[in-house]
């Protein structure tokens, strides 16, 4: 019997696993909490003069974001590489993220791969007493294609 994903049968955040490539390497996102992904669009409308509005959604990519407790100084060297990069004229490529769901009813494995992937660091978290240090990793791709 295949090993069937999520909890009687929903798919939870443990059915899915991500890696991302960079020019760099492969990049680890610490103690990932949350991965958000969202479709971008380009929101286009027609307005004939004798008719309803046709609405005309363009692809415009896809936005991620990542919610991680800090627990090594992996982002925060690769951030402080890509910005010295940038400052010495250096070429910055865009990477890849592959996707891997396991589906909770069947057991089925979909991979998913981000292209044209960029990434930014905006919040490299607050510090404070007893508490964990939370940092914000986005990033924007291009595409999203199914590979399996």
């Amino acid at each position: 019997m295949a090993q069937l994903g999520g909890i009687n049968q929903v798919n939870t955040g443990r059915d899915v696993s991500f890696n991302i490539v960079t020019d760099a390497g492969l990049l680890s996102l610490d103690i990932t909490q949350s991965f958000r992904r969202r479709g971008l669009y380009d929101h286009r409308v027609s307005r004939p003069i004798n008719g309803p509005p046709k609405f005309v959604p363009i692809i415009a990519g896809w936005e991620l974001d990542f919610e991680l407790d800090r627990q090594n100084a992996g982002v925060d060297t690769f951030f402080a590489n890509l910005e010295s990069t940038y400052y010495q004229g250096g070429a910055i490529n865009a990477g890849t993220i592959t996707e891997t769901i396991i589906d909770a009813d069947t057991g089925a494995v979909h991979v998913f791969l981000f292209s044209g992937l960029m990434l930014t660091c905006e919040d490299i978290g607050d510090v404070k007493a007893d508490d964990m240090i939370k940092m914000r990793v986005q990033g924007r791709a291009s595409t999203r294609t199914q590979l399996s």
